[in-house]
């Protein structure tokens, strides 16, 4: 039992057969007794990973997926905040031209006042 090896299903590390974590990427392994007449029928007498077998790395993209999910994130808060800014622009503009609208109006209610007088 000493001698005896198997592979991290993981990563594909060399691991004592005893091992209850892979030293490499900290994998936790399932108790060999139950998991190991189900392996030996899917693999056939190999001693490789499934994983590493079909030439597939886990996670290969996980960086591009977090920097896509993150720049979707940017985008999205700097829309909001461009729209909050020209929203606000837009009120006070609007409320400006009403107090315009209003001011001229009251100059021409004196002017009419004072050409009666």
């Amino acid at each position: 039992m000493e001698n005896e090896f198997k592979f991290c299903p993981k990563c594909g590390a060399k691991v004592k057969a005893n091992a209850k974590f892979c030293p490499k990427c900290g994998n936790r392994f399932i108790e060999m007794s139950q998991n190991r007449s189900s392996n030996d029928q899917s693999n056939a007498g190999s001693s490789q990973p499934q994983n590493m077998a079909s030439g597939k790395k886990p996670f290969k993209h996980r960086n591009w997926l977090i920097a896509g999910v993150i720049a979707v994130i940017v985008v999205i808060v700097t829309v909001t905040i461009a729209s909050s800014i020209i929203t606000k622009q837009q009120t006070q503009a609007k409320k400006n031209s009403y107090d315009s609208v209003i001011t001229v109006e009251r100059k021409h209610q004196k002017e009419k006042r004072s050409k009666r007088k």
